[in-house]
């Protein structure tokens, strides 16, 4: 029996109308919490990468890498595709602003090559990563 909108909402009504004030107000606070992100929830910066069928491996990631042997341990998500034409384009990527989080950024190089760059984030800003 599948329950309708309705239902849901007289279902809802009736524990509303059983609640003292104080436990409405602790209710509504507790879904507010749930609502709203956490304040220090990370920011974002967004990168815009290349990428050519012509031109290295003809493809374009991010991905997340460990600082000290800067092994990959996740790859970033793609927010958007955008294609040029049949076989080049860019994507769109949003990367969280996490302190001291090393990346690993590669695009369309040269014809034989990917670019291949590390960067850190420090003070909500990306920086070159030579280690």
């Amino acid at each position: 029996m599948e329950t309708t909108t309705e239902d849901k909402k007289s279902r809802l009504l009736a524990i509303v109308e059983q609640l003292d004030y104080s436990q409405l107000d602790a209710a509504l606070d507790a879904m507010s919490q749930l609502i709203t992100p956490p304040a220090t929830s990370p920011g974002y910066i967004v990168e815009e990468l290349v990428y050519n069928a012509y031109k290295g491996s003809g493809k374009c990631w991010i991905a997340r890498v460990d600082p000290e042997t800067l092994k990959i341990q996740d790859f970033l998500m793609a927010e958007s595709i955008q294609r040029r034409d049949g076989y080049s384009g860019t994507k769109i990527f949003k990367v969280p602003l996490v302190e001291n989080t090393v990346y690993k950024y590669v695009e369309s190089g040269s014809k034989t090559v990917d670019s291949k760059n590390y960067y850190i984030i420090r003070n909500d800003e990306l920086f070159d990563y030579n280690k």
